[in-house]
């Protein structure tokens, strides 16, 4: 076993070590329904290590381990943990941080012959989060997701911490016989599908099973194991299962240029698919309803929450506002109030 330290002092967040039933339970999955003999397994961030020892103790095929953990105390446990089931030189852990942590070393003993599993249970926690937590545990700060102006310094720019680490993982070994199966929230997978044209990578495969993670972790999210082999078919799709069961509910991802929850309703959507009438723009942010938000008089004036009259044309600087309590109704032929919207962009 080859030990790699770093120093680290800060206590990291979005941590939800996997049982190690369920980690057993996962490897047996993927050796099953995937028929996997993986030569080298590798988690990016192993924690107490429940997931190498599932890997080992399911797969004989495997020669080569590394994992990379920054927590000083997890990785002394796995460390010492697996020192008593391997032998010392086919285990290689890396006491580092997965952000900065540099794959060359690792790349340079990995050949395209090399069946790899990259697998494990990435942080379940929002950068945003763990900045207002003044955490150290962070990406260095980088538009990886390629938003435009305010976007990028905005809401959007706040992504899932397992999805920058999943994004990292498919582009490093992009080129290499690589399957990833990570532990995620379902909004991980769907915005990796969703962005998936964004991505130098293409995949040959991608699954989601879906799993409690109430009962699994005691925490209350949609949670799934997502599966990615990586290849040159350049998929755009993913198939959701059943973890229990294996029973595929449904598919999503990108039909002729839309992406769709579920795949199956391509048909029925495409009858009404098409350019409305009408240019929409979605999520008006404003801090004052009682200033923003307008009643028509009838005539051409308009009335705030304050009482105050005004007569100002619709279109220039006022517009029609359908709220979400209006879009229940399946026909709307009329709004309730309008807003006052003053940029052009």
């Amino acid at each position: 076993m080859i030990a790699k330290n770093r120093v680290v002092s800060t206590v990291e967040y979005g941590d939800y070590q996997t049982p190690i039933s369920f980690a057993r339970s996962v490897c047996a999955k993927l050796k099953g329904v995937y028929s996997l003999s993986p030569t080298v397994i590798f988690e990016p961030t192993f924690g107490t290590g429940n997931f190498i020892e599932s890997a080992l103790a399911e797969f004989d095929s495997v020669q080569t381990v590394y994992g990379v953990e920054v927590n000083n105390s997890y990785f002394s446990t796995t460390q010492k943990r697996l020192l008593t089931q391997k032998g010392l030189n086919d285990v290689v852990l890396y006491n580092a941080d997965i952000f900065s942590f540099d794959f060359s070393d690792m790349r340079e003993h990995i050949t395209k012959n090399d069946s790899v599993l990259i697998i494990g249970n990435p942080p379940w926690v929002t950068n945003s989060h763990l900045s207002s937590m003044s955490s150290y545990n962070l990406p260095m700060k980088a538009n990886f997701k390629g938003h435009s102006g305010i976007d990028a310094i905005t809401g959007k720019g706040n992504f899932d911490i397992a999805e920058y680490v999943i994004l990292q993982l498919l582009s490093e070994f992009s080129g290499y016989n690589c399957t990833l199966a990570m532990l995620c929230k379902t909004i991980v997978a769907k915005n990796i599908i969703r962005d998936i044209e964004k991505y130098h990578f293409k995949m040959s495969a991608a699954d989601m099973y879906i799993f409690d993670a109430n009962d699994v972790f005691n925490v209350s999210c949609d949670a799934a194991l997502f599966v990615v082999k990586l290849g040159d078919r350049g998929l755009t799709v993913c198939d959701v299962f059943d973890y229990n069961t294996n029973t595929k509910e449904r598919q999503f991802g990108w039909v002729k240029g839309s992406f769709l929850s579920d795949t199956s309703t391509n048909d029925t959507v495409t009858s009404i698919d098409g350019v409305c009438q009408y240019e929409w723009r979605q999520g008006i942010k404003h801090d004052c309803s009682k200033v923003m938000e307008l009643k028509h008089n009838g005539d051409n004036s308009f009335v705030n929450g304050f009482g105050d009259v005004f007569n100002l044309p619709i279109g220039q600087y006022v517009f029609p506002l359908v709220k979400s309590s209006d879009i229940k109704s399946n026909i709307i032929t009329e709004t309730r109030k309008y807003v006052i919207v003053t940029q052009k962009r």
